[in-house]
């Protein structure tokens, strides 16, 4: 970006562990200039982790599903199986957050993008 522009972008900071949680985010300065850090503070949601004992109702054929994966995986039970499917649940919606993000740019960020600076090495 050339010299007395600026440049804004959002960052969202979201902990994935309970409590108060800081950290530090690096922006890398072309010479002479250096990096410019910014504090991150942020609270994370405590999940409990104990084991939570549910009833779930499920057609035949998933149930049968659910056993093979659970045999095919070596997992010990079917919870492990129902574990595994919620954390790719958890993931997905992950995924949909970051492509509704993708989808509204910044433009100054894609100005800063443009310039190719990162891409030396090609």
């Amino acid at each position: 970006m050339p010299s007395g522009e600026s440049c804004t972008f959002n960052i969202a900071f979201r902990p994935i562990y309970g409590g108060v949680r800081n950290e530090l985010f690096q922006v890398f300065i072309n010479p002479p200039a250096g990096t410019e850090t910014v504090r991150l503070s942020g609270t994370g949601i405590l999940f409990d982790m104990s084991a939570v004992k549910l009833s779930v109702s499920i057609p035949k054929a998933l149930a049968g599903f659910v056993e093979i994966y659970r045999k095919k995986r070596g997992l010990k039970s079917r919870s492990q199986v129902f574990e595994e499917a919620v954390k790719l649940l958890r993931s997905r919606e992950l995924e949909d957050a970051y492509r509704q993000a993708d989808k509204h740019p910044d433009k100054a960020w894609e100005k800063t993008l443009s310039d190719r600076l990162g891409d030396e090495h090609k």
